[in-house]
């Protein structure tokens, strides 16, 4: 397997929380705070945490600022716990289901293993260079762990050396890896410390500030040892420690390994270890393979230049909430998240590729429509005023719906295709209400032409995007709202007739669910 291994082409770890117990009294604070995160509001949350001896800053009189508190919501972005939109922070039903039960370690581990497989490169919030990467990191961990050949392990300096620099993977090149990990692992310690060391890897800042004369190979020496410092750090210090709170990965202290880099140039030095295994929980490797029958490690992450929308993008990612999961912590599929996880593993935005396979198999078995016309009439079921069926066939509206709150019925045409929808009947469209009377026709799809946004806008039509609206459903009924009524939703389609009101509908979401993020 070629790997460019390069600063431009690296995984990055979050820094800043390495706790899961912190990182939980960080979102809980956030859930439970109303209250817009200003600038003011995130120094008081971060002198609240300090008075409580949560935030211990390195130096005992430091002053906090607005990034002390901010850096610990980019650590939540980014193990997937939710994500900033306008300024706002929003839950993912991952991050939401974890919350719900943090309490119960067995469910925990099960929960944050879903979140690290929905975790991808290019990630949402992270703006590094991981956009030169493609690739769902730790699905190929997860899944290296369960490998025979292997052990069932890892050694940090593997990950180092291999898995970081991985930017994308497909069958060949994944047993290429196994080979090359194989035959590393029959090397000593001091050879793949020098065989790490002849990368052309080091902080270039580093060098020219110890650098005494141009070329000056003593300062490249230790530049090079720090940049290897660094990233071991960043492994061991911040993502081992909340693998293994979360019973995803056991301690295992195999010391057949021991590489030491000298971190800095401190008299005395920093010295960072890499020791001990990466060894998956035994009872998530069965977990690990059901996600990767559904969810395949080789997937193609979503990327931002698929047509979406920064908003879409988020959303559609953060969104993962497969119901592998919810059958491991034992719901029952009469429940709501069950529901919820339904409507988001048929009707989320994808990549273009998987949904036009997806296409073509609706089109040979004629039951993907089926199944979105069924996941629309259960999503809107779940409104306590409002009472949906499903219809479909010729000549007939998908669902139909009634608004018990005024004693009125609408319709809903559902279009599961990713490839636009390029065109629209409105008089078929307008036969489908009269024949039940409603007063409006709410149109379902991920993507139209904009030639069908014109066809709309002097008709009782608006569009709404699926993502969106599980979106907004998923929020409502993972929050502490007991029930939820459809008046909001059926004000914002009655004041923009012939609008597509996903946009306005995601703005509700952050309003009524979301904070102000730094």
């Amino acid at each position: 397997m070629k790997l460019d291994r390069s600063e431009e082409n690296v995984w990055v770890i979050a820094k800043h929380i390495n706790n899961v117990d912190l990182m939980y009294k960080y979102a809980k604070f956030i859930k439970n705070n109303s209250s817009p995160l200003t600038t003011e509001s995130l120094n008081e949350i971060g002198e609240i945490f300090k008075s409580r001896g949560i935030y211990k800053p390195r130096w005992i009189n430091r002053k906090l600022n607005t990034s002390t508190v901010g850096n610990k919501i980019t650590t939540l972005n980014y193990w997937m716990f939710g994500y900033n939109h306008d300024e706002k922070f929003l839950f993912s039903p991952l991050g939401n289901l974890f919350l719900k039960h943090y309490k119960n370690l067995d469910s925990q581990k099960y929960i944050f293993t879903t979140m690290l497989w929905s975790l991808q490169f290019p990630h949402p919030h992270q703006k590094s260079n991981q956009n030169n990467i493609n690739i769902y990191p730790f699905r190929l961990m997860l899944m290296l762990l369960t490998e025979d050949r292997l052990n069932k392990k890892l050694y940090p300096e593997e990950i180092l050396y291999f898995l970081f620099f991985v930017s994308e993977v497909n069958e060949d090149s994944y047993k290429s890896l196994i080979e090359e990990i194989l035959n590393f692992r029959k090397l000593g310690n001091s050879d793949k410390k020098q065989k790490m060391l002849k990368e052309d890897l080091y902080s270039r800042s580093n060098l020219e500030k110890w650098s005494k004369f141009p070329g000056d190979s003593v300062a490249l020496a230790l530049a090079k040892t720090t940049w290897w410092a660094n990233k071991t750090h960043e492994l061991n210090y911040y993502a081992k420690p909340i693998f293994e709170r979360t019973g995803i990965i056991l301690s295992d202290n195999d010391d057949s390994s021991r590489i030491i880099f000298r971190q800095g140039k401190s008299e005395p030095p920093t010295l960072r270890k890499i020791q001990g295994c990466f060894k998956l929980n035994e009872n998530l490797i069965g977990f690990v393979k059901e996600l990767n029958d559904s969810f395949s490690f080789l997937e193609n992450p979503i990327k931002k230049t698929e047509g979406l929308l920064a908003s879409e993008f988020k959303s559609t990612v953060y969104g993962f909430y497969p119901k592998i999961l919810l059958d491991k912590l034992n719901m029952e599929r009469d429940d709501v998240e069950y529901k919820i996880a339904r409507i988001k593993e048929i009707i989320p935005l994808q990549n273009i590729e998987e949904i036009s396979l997806a296409i073509k198999d609706a089109s040979i078995d004629g039951t993907k429509h089926k199944e979105f016309e069924i996941a629309i009439a259960d999503a809107f079921n779940l409104f306590k005023d409002v009472k949906a069926e499903r219809i479909g066939g010729a000549g007939e509206t998908d669902v139909q719906c009634k608004n018990t709150l005024k004693d009125e019925t609408f319709a809903i045409e559902a279009k599961s295709t990713k490839s636009q929808l390029s065109g629209l009947s409105n008089e078929t469209l307008k036969e489908h209400r009269e024949k039940f009377g409603a007063k409006y026709t709410i149109l379902m799809t991920p993507r139209y032409a904009p030639k069908v946004k014109r066809h709309i806008s002097n008709d009782v039509i608006t569009i709404l995007k699926p993502a969106y609206f599980a979106e907004y459903l998923s929020n409502y009924y993972l929050s502490s709202i007991d029930e939820t009524s459809f008046k909001e939703l059926n004000d914002l389609i009655e004041n923009n007739m012939g609008e597509d009101i996903s946009e306005k509908l995601i703005k509700l979401t952050l309003d009524n669910f979301g904070n102000i993020a730094s």
